[in-house]
């Protein structure tokens, strides 16, 4: 799974993923998330679009449909996108592109 490392557009931004499932299980991941409260308040997070991944250059894989992005806090109290699926996943690698949007922005991101 390639995610960059950390990303910041208008105080929101992505930082590091944390895998805790391996290849076989379900994915359990974590990407930590730097967002100030009235952003929160409205954001949501989802796999980009087709033609997202398209204008990007980046092949969208068929499993990718299973994968889910919420919202969440870590153990910390922290945000984070929680990314989940209910298959396990046997691919060592995941290239795929997440959106968030808020009231006042949007990101798109590797």
């Amino acid at each position: 799974m390639l995610l960059t490392s950390a990303f910041s557009v208008q105080g929101a931004g992505l930082g590091k993923l944390s895998v805790y499932s391996g290849i076989g299980q379900q994915l359990n991941a974590e990407v930590a998330l730097s967002a100030t409260a009235a952003e929160m308040s409205s954001m949501t997070a989802k796999l980009a679009s087709h033609e997202a991944f398209r204008e990007a250059g980046i092949e969208y894989m068929s499993l990718l449909s299973d994968v889910r992005i919420n919202l969440d806090k870590n153990a910390a109290g922290q945000p984070v996108l929680k990314l989940t699926t209910l298959r396990p996943i046997s691919e060592p690698f995941l290239h795929f592109l997440v959106e968030l949007s808020w009231t006042s922005g949007r990101l798109v991101r590797e």
